[in-house]
């Protein structure tokens, strides 16, 4: 068995992600309100134990719980204050690394290698469902060719990003979001013009170098 290999952290920054930290809240509140609905389903009979159904229906959440048996049901509500307390705790996470980086840089690599593994975990997901959407081998290929591509085209947009240093403001979704919103306008001459663009569209232009 080979030795465990330990690495030497020097140095830590905690981050706050405000949109992890609306995505962690809207996943605990469905969570909750799931768990809650199926509590107030059961029916206990004579030998139940009700603290051992609970425990089991609770799936671990059972802390952000006030309940009691009402006529061989639970009667169950959700804990405002603990579910306030463990809110504050959301969207914060803390990366450490040992070498000589500042906070900047430090999230601009982590967003990337975020970025790159969101890419593979798309790609993974389109072969995933391939027997659905083909009917030929050679429908297949095509389609895993071009998805292909696709993490190509991504992976190069992220180093662009990442050279440009606009990585740590925007995430490839978010800056496709923005440049989708680009216009152009089909004057009745048969003149083109170019709607106006919003202050994130040229900033991205500008630090992408690219022509609208």
């Amino acid at each position: 068995m080979k030795p465990t290999r330990r690495i030497k952290v020097k140095n830590g920054i905690e981050y706050y992600d405000p949109k992890l930290e609306q995505t962690e809240k809207q996943t605990l509140l469905s969570r909750l309100y799931d768990i809650r609905e199926e509590l107030l389903k059961v029916h206990l009979n004579k030998n139940s134990n009700p603290y051992a159904v609970f425990k089991e229906k609770a799936h671990g959440f059972g802390n952000f719980f006030d309940w009691h048996v009402i006529d061989n049901r639970f009667d169950v509500a959700i804990k405002q204050n603990a579910v306030a307390q463990r809110m504050n705790k959301m969207g914060k996470y803390i990366m450490f690394y040992s070498g000589d980086f500042d906070w900047m840089k430090c999230l601009s690599l982590y967003r990337e290698r975020d970025e790159i593994e969101k890419s593979f975990k798309a790609l993974k997901n389109e072969l995933d469902i391939l027997p659905l959407n083909t009917h030929s081998d050679k429908t297949t290929k095509g389609f895993i060719f071009i998805a292909f591509l696709s993490l190509i085209i991504r992976s190069r947009l992220i180093n662009k990003m990442r050279e440009a240093k606009i990585l740590d403001k925007y995430s490839v979704e978010l800056l496709l979001l923005q440049l989708e919103k680009f216009r152009k306008i089909s004057l009745a001459d048969g003149q083109i013009i170019d709607a106006e663009m919003t202050k994130e569209q040229r900033e991205i232009i500008q630090a992408l170098n690219l022509c609208a």
